[in-house]
C-alpha cells in the first residue's frame, strides 16, 4: 500500500514543504499541510459515513461492470491512439480546451 502511494504523496509533499520553505513562516507552512491533509483525508472520511449508500450504488456497478469496462477500455485505446498520432492536440485545439490553459505557469 505505502510503495503504491509513493509517487502520487512524495512529489507533493516534497512540494508543499518547499513553497513552505521558500514563501516563508511555520503558519503558512502549516495552512499548506492542513489543506493537503484534508484533501488527502476528507474523500476517505465521506465514503466511510456514506458506505451504505455506496452499496446501493455499487451494486449497479457489479452489475454492469462489463458496460463499464468496455466503455471505458474503447475510450483508453481511443484516446492512446490520438495521443500516438498528435490528434488529440488537434482535436483539443480545435474545442478550444488548450486556451484554458495555455497561460498557465506552475507556482515552482
Amino acid at each position: 500500500f505505502a510503495v503504491g502511494w509513493t509517487p502520487c504523496i512524495g512529489p507533493v509533499l516534497a512540494g508543499i514543504l518547499t513553497l513552505a520553505l521558500a514563501q516563508g513562516g511555520g503558519l503558512w507552512g502549516a495552512t499548506l499541510l492542513l489543506a493537503y491533509s484534508l484533501g488527502l483525508g476528507l474523500p476517505f472520511v465521506l465514503v466511510g459515513l456514506g458506505v451504505t449508500r455506496l452499496m446501493g450504488a455499487l451494486a449497479f456497478v457489479k452489475r454492469n461492470y462489463h458496460w463499464f469496462a468496455g466503455v471505458s477500455g474503447t475510450l483508453l485505446v481511443a484516446i492512446g491512439v490520438l495521443l500516438a498520432t498528435n490528434l488529440w492536440y488537434i482535436l483539443l485545439s480545435r474545442l478550444g480546451i488548450l486556451r484554458l490553459v495555455q497561460g498557465f505557469v506552475p507556482p515552482i
